[in-house]
This record gives structure tokens, sequence and C-alpha cells, in this order.
């Protein structure tokens, strides 16, 4: 009994099915042959190393990167830390001793300067000594003066010399409407410092529409601001009636007759007595009676 090997079955079994469908149906086989020339003609197999591409995809991914990115900048360290290390040694051995050297020579020739600039000091007379003293002095402040307006000037800003308000020193501010606001002079809670005058009987400026001789009669309240200005207003009676009287008499009939200057008479007469007054001032003048002769 003969073994046959697995390969020389798989022969025979392919040539005995070859055999059959040649028996059976040439036509197929045919088909078949055809089939098998045209996919060896256009079979181009080309061979893929996986361990290759696999190398490359390692190579390029992001933990890699960065691994060569790290290894780069220790490089790079590392050179700057030598160069560094031997800047400073040489720094150490070479430049600073030369640079010691000279300030040690400056330091010496500035103390032998000095040595010199005393010794002629010492024979200075006392006066010589005094003006260099003060010269001294003068430099010193010249310099501390100008030291503090560079840095923060020679007068703080928060520092006021003068209080031009109250508003300025005051921790809260609020505004009022003025049609709120009561007068204080004529508060009903403040005593009214209030004086009538003798009656006042002058000739005033002639107009258009009055006669050749006008007149008025005016009988006035005087309003002020303390009882000190009531009592010079009575001991000035005369005097002052007598300043009322010319400053009536410079208005005319036409004026007198309308309440814009019947105002404007007031207003000059406040001022008027205001300017010759010591003791206070007038506020209001009132008319008692008033009287026009055309």
């Amino acid at each position: 009994m003969t073994d046959s090997k697995p390969d020389d079955k798989d022969h025979t079994s392919i040539e005995l099915l070859e055999k059959a469908i040649q028996d059976n149906s040439p036509e197929f086989l045919q088909e078949l042959e055809a089939i098998s020339e045209i996919g060896n003609e256009n079979l181009d197999i080309e061979l893929v190393d996986i361990d290759l591409i696999m190398e490359q995809q390692k190579a390029n991914s992001l933990k890699a990167r960065a691994n060569r990115l790290l290894s780069h900048l220790n490089q790079l360290a590392i050179k700057i830390f030598y160069f560094v290390k031997a800047s400073l040694i040489t720094f150490a051995k070479e430049t600073a001793p030369h640079y010691l050297r000279k300030l040690l020579a400056l330091l010496k020739s500035g103390g032998q300067s000095l040595g010199h600039q005393l010794a002629q000091i010492k024979t200075f007379s006392k006066a010589q000594k005094a003006v260099l003293v003060l010269i001294i002095g003068g430099v010193v402040g010249l310099g501390f003066t100008v030291f503090k307006i560079a840095t923060s000037g020679l007068i703080k800003e928060d520092e006021q010399l003068f209080v031009h308000s109250m508003e300025e020193l005051s921790g809260q501010k609020f505004i009022y409407d003025t049609s709120d606001v009561e007068d204080f002079y004529n508060s009903s809670r403040v005593s009214q410092n209030i004086m009538s005058l003798r009656r006042i009987v002058v000739n005033i400026q002639r107009s258009k529409n009055s006669g050749k001789n006008p007149m008025a009669a005016i009988e006035l309240y005087i309003r002020g601001n303390s009882s000190d200005v009531m009592v010079e207003m009575t001991d000035r009676e005369a005097e002052l009636l007598d300043r009322i009287q010319g400053q009536i008499r410079s208005f005319s009939y036409d004026e007198m007759d309308t309440v814009e200057g019947k105002r404007r008479m007031l207003d000059k007469i406040i001022r008027d007595l205001n300017e010759d007054l010591t003791k206070g001032k007038i506020t209001q003048i009132y008319f008692k009676n008033f009287v026009l002769k055309k």
C-alpha cells in the first residue's frame, strides 16, 4: 500500500473535475479558461510592508512629535547653560577684576583730591568758611526742592491752602430747587425787622403824559437784615429820607406810572441806602401808599 501526498490528491481531483466538465459541458470549461487568462493578464500584485507603514504612522504621531520637540528643547537648554557658564567664568576671571581695579583707582584718586581740597579749606578764613557752608546748604536745599517737585510736587494736590467753599469740605452735596427753598429774611420764623418811614412828597420829572408840575406822595416800609440796621435807620432817618427823595426825583411821571418803573425805583433806593449804611443791609422796601399827580 503506497501513501499519496495531499498535493497529488488535490491535483488528481482537479483533473477529474476538469474531465467531468469537459465531458458534460465543454463550453463552460472554455469560458472558465478565458476568464482565468484575463485575470492573469490584469493581475498586478503589489506587496505591502505592514511593518514599514506602522513605523511611519508611529513616527508621525503626536506623541512622537512631542518627544522630538522636547529633545530639541533639551539640547537648546544645554547649549544655553554652557554658554552662560562660559560667560560667567570669563566675567569672573577677566572683566570683573578689570573694572574693580578701575574703581579702586578712581576712589583712590577721588580720595586724594578730596584730601587736597580739605587741606585747602583748612587754610580759609572764618568768613570764607561761612560762605562755603551757605553755598553747600543752598545747593542741598535746591536739590531737595527739585527732587520734591519732580516726584510728588512741592505742595500736594490734596492739600488746600484756602477753602473757597464749604462744599469742598462737605461729605455729601444736595441740590435743591430754588422754588422749594424758603428765603431766610422773608421767613416767618425770623424776626421781621421792619420800620415805616414818614410820608415823602416830592416833585418828579415831567414826561409826555404828565402836566407841568408832576408830583408823587409815597409812604414806604423798609425791612433790614438785623435790628442794628433798623436802629441806624431810625437815628439817621432825616439824612436817609433826603437820599430817598433824591432818587425819586430822578424818575419821570411816565416811568413811575408803570409797574416796571416802580420796581426800578425801589431797587435803586435799596442800592443807594446799602452803600451808605454801616451796621447792616436793607433787604426789601414795600409801598404803604403811592399817589401820583400829573
